[in-house]
Parts: structure tokens; C-alpha cells; sequence
């Protein structure tokens, strides 16, 4: 009897060592398998977060654009167009100066670009006045969209070698003074409009640069483009003079 015991003890004991192993292997795996998810889920996240972060650009992008777009409907025609005029420049300037490796085809695509641009010069402010559509942003931005289009040309043909650059420095020199009068004035709630040497050197220089873009062969062509820019220097020269004496007493004796 005492033997059956004791294998009766043994025998209890051996299972009772066998079920804690048990238990232990089982809470092994149980914290294996906690370990596998919490990487399973840290991967996830990992993965998620530049994907949700891309979802934000995406949506402050679109407000964005949405954005400008609400402003850009609210606009008159006078200002839609006097943006158009300004959006077109870089496109000017890309056929222009790829039309050195080109030729004429990207020549006459920046002559189209240009003239367009020009008529909608002439047609927002026409449209401006005649339908009373004046508005503050059209003020200033319409001489600003003009200045841009005359300069980007000029600055073009320095860089193709069409023309001296002290010529187009003189010129936009012209601009800046001009730009720095008219906002002294605005301070004074003076208001200084384009004097009638002013027009014809515009126009004028509207002019050259029309001519100058196709480059076409001869003589007599480069005869007047030549004739053109000299008359567009002069212009310049006369045009400021007449400005700044007919408006110095907006700086005054303030020196």
C-alpha cells in the first residue's frame, strides 16, 4: 500500500510539473503573440500616418485653389482681364527665348502672345470706364500688369542681343521714377494721370517690340527697328522730363 502511494504521489506530481510547464508555454506564446499584433499595429501606423498626411496637403491644396478660384469669379471683366495679361507673360517669354533654337514658328507664337496680351491692355481699361466697372485693384494693377509686359520684352531681346542694354535700363529706369511719383501723389490723395508724351511713348514702344519679335531678315527692316528704338529712347527721355515738371509740386520743397 505504502508503494501505491507513493507512485499515486509521484505520478500527481509529475503532472502537476507538467501542467505548470504548460502554463508557461502558454504565456509565452500569449506574450509572442501580443508582441507580433503591437508591431502588426505599429506598422499599421507607421504606414498610416504619411498617407493621412498626404490626405491634408491634398485638402489644403484644394482649399487653396478653391480659394483663389472664389476670388478670381468675383472679379469684373476689367481685372479677369488685366490678369490675363499677366498670365500670359511667362508664356512670352518661354516661345521667345526658345526661339533662338526654334526659329520663326516660336517666334510668331510670342508675336500672338504679345499682341494678345496688349489688346486686353486696351479693352480692361476701356471696359473699366465705359461700364464704370474702376476699381482700386484694377488701379493698380493694370499700370503694374503693363510695366511687367513692356519690360519682359525688352529684357528678352538684351538676352537674344537685339538690343543695348543701357537702352532698356534708361527705359525701365523711366518706370520706376514714374511708379515712385505716382505713389507720393497717392499719399497725397493726388491723383496723376498719363500725359500725352506718355501715350505716344507707349505706343511707340508698343510698336517696336511688334516689330522686333518676328526678327525678319534685311536691310531695311533693321533700318527701322533701329529707327524705332532710338525714337522709344527719346520718347522715354521727353516723357519724363514733361512728368516730373509738370508734377514736382508733389515732392515740393520736402528735399
Amino acid at each position: 500500500m505504502d508503494q501505491n502511494e507513493e507512485k499515486n504521489m509521484q505520478t500527481e506530481s509529475f503532472a502537476q510539473g507538467d501542467s505548470v510547464q504548460e502554463e508557461k508555454q502558454d504565456a509565452a506564446a500569449g506574450s509572442a503573440e501580443s508582441t507580433d499584433t503591437g508591431a502588426q499595429q505599429t506598422k499599421e501606423h507607421s504606414g498610416t500616418f504619411p498617407h493621412r498626411k498626404d490626405k491634408d496637403g491634398d485638402a489644403k491644396s484644394s482649399s487653396a485653389g478653391s480659394a483663389i478660384r472664389a476670388v478670381y469669379e468675383k472679379m469684373n471683366l476689367p481685372n479677369k482681364l488685366t490678369i490675363l495679361r499677366m498670365l500670359l507673360i511667362p508664356f512670352y517669354v518661354i516661345f521667345m527665348l526658345c526661339s533662338q533654337y526654334v526659329g520663326m514658328p516660336f517666334r510668331i507664337a510670342a508675336l500672338v502672345i504679345f499682341i494678345a496680351a496688349s489688346v486686353t491692355d486696351f479693352l480692361d481699361g476701356h471696359i473699366a470706364r465705359s461700364r464704370n466697372l474702376v476699381t482700386t485693384f484694377g488701379k493698380f494693377m493694370d499700370p503694374l500688369a503693363d510695366k511687367l509686359l513692356v519690360c519682359t520684352a525688352l529684357i528678352c531681346f538684351v538676352d537674344l542681343d537685339r538690343i543695348a542694354s543701357w537702352i532698356v535700363i534708361i527705359i525701365i529706369a523711366r518706370e520706376f521714377i514714374i511708379s515712385g511719383f505716382r505713389l507720393i501723389a497717392a499719399e497725397q490723395g493726388k491723383v496723376i494721370a498719363a500725359g500725352m508724351w506718355g501715350k505716344i511713348k507707349t505706343a511707340v514702344t508698343m510698336v517696336t517690340i511688334i516689330i522686333m519679335i518676328p526678327a525678319f531678315p534685311g536691310t531695311a527692316i533693321h533700318i527701322l527697328e533701329t529707327v524705332l528704338i532710338y525714337a522709344s529712347l527719346a520718347l522715354t527721355i521727353i516723357s519724363l522730363v514733361d512728368y516730373l515738371v509738370k508734377n514736382k509740386d508733389v515732392i515740393g520743397g520736402d528735399y
